[in-house]
């Protein structure tokens, strides 16, 4: 889906710059195009000026020539062939400055025919013209056969031709070159104008367009090697996770099959080894279960279905219970084991006591885990004003490597897997800690480690209002469990043995308890019985928990508390359970004191 979006940016950009990129093309093109049309232009009228010019000295030079050779004139006749020449020069030079006054009045460029107005006005062409018009006419009303007179006159004709008007056509024509060749350069400059148009339509789609397109593809490429850099390493990461489960469910497993073994031969234990097997066989279960109850937590902080339960506790009690289950540790290692209070700390504060001891012993089993000689010790701190509770562990362990430094909080992360084969854990202490204290209002960071030097955690949560205590009461009334004697329950599981153990649990509190081990054998038992509640397992061969609830409602009309216990622990599950209509949801696996005072709460 992110690639889509990414091609149709990329393809909607190209479209853009595209159209831009003609749009500006065409426009400049048009520009171009009229300028270069405007100066084709403008040469043509300057060239049509400069012909008119050079014709018109053409005439004045033909008059000129004209009147030097009647001085050679002797007859009549040849004299008037002559005149005859002159009068036809005239009209034509008077025709062809007509012709170039309209020729400059039409010039586009209005400042040019100016200037060429201006330059024959400065030589007074006009009237030098009218001028020689009129002497000559003077001269054609001479009889011819005043030949001398006549002469003569030519004669000043062809000086004034020279004198006066060549030089006046000559210097409008040089203008009038001039201004071609500054035409003529500037079309030459047109050819430059488009190479740098094209070079500036190359930057310009290099610059919007193709550069850009370029960045965002390696961009996107280096986000998606990253990408499966990161999803490489966090598969790696996860097989190492799931190796060090396997490692983690198989030891204590191996034990507790190994000693049910030993047990399940008679005679093959003696009373005490007997009474360390049945020790040893709980205390790996537990150790599984707290396996599975960490994997749980994580799985709910992902999703945000974490819960903390605000109740009323003892820190000091918390604190207690903690280093007596730590000092067990330290004392089969023979190293030191402290709990400072820096600070007076209060008998009671708002907090989950629960979160607060997995956070606590996480840290500090990890210190006690890697700590071969020394010691480990925590100090404790109360802000009054803050209302925080802060911890700092020390110990004088192994440390952890500057690469590991930054990875140690991180889910399915741990400093050397194989290392840390020598030691057990999931590699999700730390980890978990972090969310937990996230969710308290705290947090944890490394202060300082080194390498078989030791490490320094600091580890700090709110607690809630002090004031709240008395209104406040989390403890478990005992004689609720007074509340199952005499009541008659339906425990329903396919699994026979788990069945029986919740039979004989709540028979101790009681109760009068039947077994199915079938939802049709469930069904069969609560038409032939009364029950005033039914412990329904959900995952079950031919008919399912819910299956099972909705015909319980529907066919045997059942109104009693209908509670589903599953190995299914998740938030989401619950919901989905209560959502489906089943009064309430229990967690296998659960203590026998869980379980009565979970019954007992629905009578």
């Amino acid at each position: 889906m992110e690639i889509q979006t990414f091609l149709k940016r990329v393809r909607f950009e190209f479209y853009l710059y595209s159209v831009v990129a003609l749009v500006t093309s065409l426009v400049v093109t048009g520009v171009l195009y009229s300028y270069h049309a405007d100066l084709i232009e403008q040469q043509n009228s300057l060239q049509q000026v400069n012909q008119l010019l050079t014709k018109q000295m053409e005439s004045v030079v033909v008059i000129s020539d004209i009147a030097e050779g009647a001085e050679e004139i002797n007859n009549k006749g040849a004299l008037a062939k002559l005149q005859k020449r002159m009068h036809a020069e005239l009209n034509s030079l008077k025709n062809e400055h007509a012709l170039f006054t309209s020729a400059v009045q039409r010039i586009e460029n209005k400042k040019i025919g100016e200037e060429i107005v201006g330059l024959l006005r400065d030589e007074n062409l006009e009237e030098k013209i009218e001028i020689f018009l009129k002497r000559y006419q003077k001269m054609e009303a001479l009889e011819l056969e005043n030949v001398k007179e006549f002469q003569v006159g030519l004669s000043t004709i062809s000086n004034m031709a020279y004198r006066e008007l060549f030089k006046a056509f000559t210097k409008a024509s040089d203008f009038a070159r001039l201004g071609q060749s500054t035409y003529q350069d500037r079309i030459k400059n047109i050819g430059n104008y488009l190479i740098l148009f094209i070079v500036f339509v190359i930057v310009m789609f290099w610059g919007l367009l193709f550069h850009p397109i370029y960045k965002k593809l390696i961009i996107q490429y280096e986000k998606k090697n990253q990408a499966l850099v990161n999803a490489q390493i966090a598969t790696r990461a996860k097989n190492d996770f799931l190796a060090n489960i396997n490692h983690e469910i198989r030891t204590p497993m191996t034990t507790i099959l190994g000693y049910v073994e030993l047990l399940s031969v008679e005679g093959l234990l003696g009373a005490d080894e007997q009474s360390r097997a049945y020790q040893t066989i709980n205390t790996n279960a537990n150790h599984l279960l707290k396996l599975i109850d960490e994997i749980l937590d994580l799985s709910k902080l992902e999703i945000g279905e974490f819960n903390v339960n605000t109740e009323k506790v003892d820190p000091k009690k918390v604190l207690s219970d903690l280093y007596n289950i730590m000092r067990f540790k330290t004392d089969k290692k023979n190293i030191d084991l402290k709990f400072n209070f820096k600070t007076p700390i209060p008998d009671k504060v708002l907090s989950d006591s629960k979160r607060i001891k997995q956070a606590l012993f996480n840290v500090l089993n990890n210190a006690v885990k890697f700590t071969v000689e020394g010691g480990v010790e925590m100090d404790i701190y109360f802000d009054k004003d803050q209302c925080t509770l802060t911890f700092i562990i020390k110990d004088s362990g192994l440390g952890i490597n500057d690469k590991a430094k930054s990875e140690i909080f991180k889910i399915f992360s741990q400093e050397n897997t194989n290392y840390n084969r020598n030691y057990s854990g999931t590699g999700l202490g730390l980890a978990l800690t972090k969310k937990i204290l996230n969710e308290l209002g705290g947090d944890i960071k490394l202060d300082y480690s080194e390498k078989n030097k030791g490490s320094v955690f600091s580890l700090w949560f709110k607690v809630k209002d002090l004031e709240t205590f008395n209104s406040l009461d989390t403890e478990v009334n005992v004689e609720d469990h007074k509340k199952l004697v005499g009541k008659r329950l339906l425990v329903v599981d396919d699994a026979v043995e788990n069945s029986r153990i919740f039979q004989k649990y709540l028979l101790g509190a009681g109760s009068e308890v039947d077994v199915a081990n079938s939802g049709h054998e469930a069904l069969e038992m609560v038409g032939n019985n009364t029950y005033d509640l039914v412990l329904l397992d959900i995952q079950m061969p031919e008919l399912d928990g819910y299956q099972v609830l909705r015909r319980l409602r529907e066919d045997t009309m059942f109104e009693q508390p209908v509670i589903a216990l599953t190995a299914h622990a998740m938030e989401e599950q619950k919901r989905e359970n209560l959502k489906f209509g089943f009064d309430g949801h229990i967690s296998k696996p659960i203590s026998s004191q869980s379980l009565i005072q979970s019954v007992s709460s629905y009578f």
